[in-house]
Parts: structure tokens; sequence; C-alpha cells
């Protein structure tokens, strides 16, 4: 049985990865959709890695999954949320009103635009081929965007 290692996507993976893009599922909107994009995430992720042990900035770490030679799945990490650039996201809150005379209660979730991450990290994609689901590759490779983390 072979051994699936986790390593820094380089722009050798691009045709793999642009193979790849056509399995991923639309709604995944942190994974690149062209080959372009996936380029450029690609290059932002070199750059990232060369800083060595500097702080991070607004970086974008791209992380394969290999197993002999075959790239099996991906991860990022985005770095500095919303120092750049403002980052947008969604809250879901819930709204309760009681009117004890007339013994009614009625709740409704209300959804809000926020702005809260500002230097926070995010856990970006995660993609697995089909038919390397199972055995553990998804966790090994979440885990290991995760030690990334630690390591600063």
């Amino acid at each position: 049985m072979s051994t699936a290692i986790v390593r820094p996507a380089n722009r050798n993976d691009l045709d793999q990865l642009e193979d790849m893009i056509s399995r991923v599922d639309p709604g995944m909107l942190t994974m690149p959709s062209s080959r372009e994009a996936m380029a450029a995430r690609i290059e932002r992720s070199l750059s990232a890695f060369g800083r060595g042990s500097l702080p991070p900035e607004n970086e974008c770490y791209f992380l394969v999954m290999e197993e002999d030679g075959e790239l099996l799945g991906t991860a990022s990490i985005f770095t500095n949320l919303g120092v750049e650039r403002p980052f947008y996201s969604y809250r879901i809150s819930r709204d309760s009103k009681v009117s004890p005379e007339q013994g009614v209660r009625a709740e409704l979730d209300l959804l809000f635009l926020v702005n809260d991450y500002h230097g926070d990290s995010e856990l970006g994609t995660l993609f697995i081929e089909r038919k390397a689901r199972g055995g553990g590759r998804g966790r090994l490779l979440s885990f290991a965007r995760l030690m990334l983390i630690a390591v600063d």
C-alpha cells in the first residue's frame, strides 16, 4: 500500500489541478475555478511559503495530497482576514418575542451581514477526489492544515 503525502502545491501540479477543477462541486467557492485562477493561487502560496518564519500577512497556503505521483486532494488556509480589505460574512441570529398576556411566543431567524474578522485565519478549500475518499485521507489533509496553523 502506498503512502499519501501532503505538501505545498507547486507549478508542476497545475495540469492535474486543472483536471481536478472539473470534478469540484460548484458550491465550493474557495477552489479556483479556472486554470488561470489556479496558477495565481499556486503563485500566491509559493510566495507565502517562501516568507519563511516571518509572521503571515494576507497569505494563502495551498496544499495538495499526493499518492504515487497522483494528486488526490487539496486544502488551503487564508490568513489575516479583513486586514487589507474587508471580509464580510453572514451570521444567523434568533429573535424571540413573547406576549405573556396572550400566551404567544414567536421566534424568527435573522440573517445579518457582518464584518467580524480582523486578522483571523480561515480554513479554506478541502477537496478529496471521490476515488480517494475513505481510509482517513481527508482527515490527514484537514489535520495537515491545522498543523500548519499551529506552527505560527
